[in-house]
Formats: C-alpha cells, structure tokens, sequence
C-alpha cells in the first residue's frame, strides 16, 4: 500500500489531492464506525459526546466509546470552554470529500447539527452561528 500512495501522491496535480490522499491512506486505517465518527464530527465546528451522538442519531451510551477513541486521533483537538474539534485543514478535507461522495449525508448530518444547535441556548452567539 505504501508504495502505491507514493505513487499516487506523485501523480496528484494539486496539494489539496496530496493532503486528501495521505488523509484518505490514514483513515483507511480506522475501523468503519470510527472513520464514520471522524466524517461526522467535522460537520459543526466543534463537539462533544453528545453532539456526536446526535450527529450519528445514537445513543449517546453507544457513541461514548467511538468518542474517546476519536479524541485520540491526532486531528481531533480540544477546543476550550466547547469539548473538541477536527483540526482546521482535516475538516475541510472530510467535508469537501463527504460533499462530493455522499451529499444526502453530508446533509443529513448537518440537518441533525442544525437542529442540536437550535435547541441550546439562543442567548449563546456561539450556538446561534453554530445553528447556521
């Protein structure tokens, strides 16, 4: 595998094609429910247990473990005072992939972030451009 990627990474015409496939090669690695895990979670700009659990529509006793593994990830960062977030770059990587191979999704997903936002606290301006 490593010798294709090398191939693959001198073949790609961009650094964004560069940067998805070593991303791509890294989440290849993770067990499916985790890789699943990590898509979701660059939908909102940060997370917690819950939101990831609403995000996936799970119980959040069911996502709890998916969620300390996740956090472990070296592209998961904390992000203070909200829980953690999917670094800057990764996130947009994930999401202009997700975008292009499963828009219904990608959809979905944000329809889920939008409507967890739109029931926390309105006087928050961080959850009221969040529900955006």
């Amino acid at each position: 595998m490593s010798g294709d990627l090398l191939a693959r990474l001198q073949a790609a015409r961009s650094d964004e094609e560069r940067e998805w496939l070593v991303l791509q090669f890294n989440l290849e690695s993770l067990d499916p429910a985790l890789r699943e895990a990590a898509q979701a979670a660059a939908i909102p700009h940060w997370f917690d247990a819950e939101f990831l659990a609403v995000i996936l529509d799970r119980p959040a006793d069911e996502t709890r473990p998916l969620f300390e593994r996740l956090i472990a990830l070296s592209f998961v960062e904390p992000f203070p005072g909200r829980g953690h977030d999917v670094h800057e770059r990764t996130r947009a990587l994930l999401l202009n992939r997700l975008w292009q191979d499963d828009r219904e999704r990608y959809r979905e997903w944000s329809r889920r972030a939008a409507a967890y936002c739109e029931r926390r606290d309105r006087s928050d301006p961080a959850w009221r451009i969040e529900a955006i």
